[in-house]
């Protein structure tokens, strides 16, 4: 007799069908959830751009769970889109946990940690993550990258700043590349992202938008993820970096993500605990059982 895992996918940083960045949800037991190979092999046949794992440990009066994220091809160590996804559902609709709806506030126990989400009045779904520092390169190196940067947009660019995560955030690599460049007009070829040899690749630049502080696309092909529609882990990079050049330590910034789908963030850095919050949005699109 197969065993039934009931599912959702949820777009997250959106409240539009076709918009953001969706993520399967699917709700396992405790024995399922240290079977890697399993959990790989679901996300796999989802292809989605990210697939959370769930496990209950709440109790009567607190919402609480076990959480693995995987790509198609790959485990992730954060993810921020698929936990604005999980827990949007999980406060909005009744039917899926009781104790989460009635509920202000989530703990996940990931294998990076725990990670919080809060539910605010106005909808948004609150997300505090670590704060990713990034430390720039050599002039030499920031030259190498920015030839590649330019081939993998399809258009010459001016890179303005190239930097690297440190930490937990050593695979990543940020680009601000300047506003004039267009970078939501861009046409990607994300493979070519492979030649920095950093498996995360963020690029940035201001907004002709005078409400938006910045915008960003993000390229993880070696993780299975050519391009990322709506990236809320990048911005534990992008939150320090814009509010530190724009001395707004603390103070609300929206950003948005241009790639084709695209999606709304609120974010907000945190100097002194070395944390963000992000704020995003959800769109219940599909809900159904799987079959294992």
């Amino acid at each position: 007799m197969p065993s039934t895992l009931p599912f959702y996918v949820v777009n997250a940083f959106t409240t539009e069908a076709f918009r953001g960045n969706p993520a399967a949800i699917v709700f396992v037991n405790e024995t399922q959830l240290q079977d890697t190979s399993l959990l790989q092999n679901i996300a796999n046949n989802f292809g989605q751009p990210m697939t959370a794992f769930l496990h209950d440990r709440s109790t009567a009066s607190s919402a609480a769970f076990n959480v693995r994220w995987f790509t198609t091809v790959h485990e992730g160590a954060l993810c921020g889109h698929a936990t604005i996804a999980s827990s949007g559902l999980l406060f909005s609709v009744p039917n899926v946990h009781s104790v989460a709806f009635g509920a202000d506030v989530i703990t996940y126990h990931t294998q990076s940690g725990i990670v919080v989400t809060a539910r605010k009045v106005d909808e948004w779904i609150e997300l505090t993550m670590p704060a990713a520092p990034t430390k720039s390169l050599p002039e030499e190196k920031t030259l190498q990258i920015g030839q590649i940067v330019s081939k993998a947009l399809g258009k010459d660019v001016r890179v303005k700043f190239a930097g690297v995560g440190v930490g937990l955030f050593s695979e990543r690599l940020l680009v601000e590349i300047d506003v004039d460049d267009d970078l939501a007009g861009c046409v990607p070829k994300p493979q070519i992202f492979l030649e920095t040899g950093y498996p995360i690749n963020i690029i940035t630049s201001t907004s002709t938008d005078g409400s938006v502080a910045f915008l960003s696309r993000m390229f993880a092909p070696a993780f299975g993820i050519p391009e990322d529609h709506v990236c809320g882990s990048a911005h534990c990079s992008l939150t320090p970096y814009w509010a530190n050049k724009s001395a707004k330590d603390g103070a609300e910034l929206l950003a948005k993500q241009v790639s084709v789908r695209g999606g709304d963030i609120r974010t907000i850095w945190h100097e002194a605990e070395g944390t963000i919050t992000l704020s995003g949005q959800i769109k219940v699109i599909m809900k159904g059982e799987m079959f294992v």
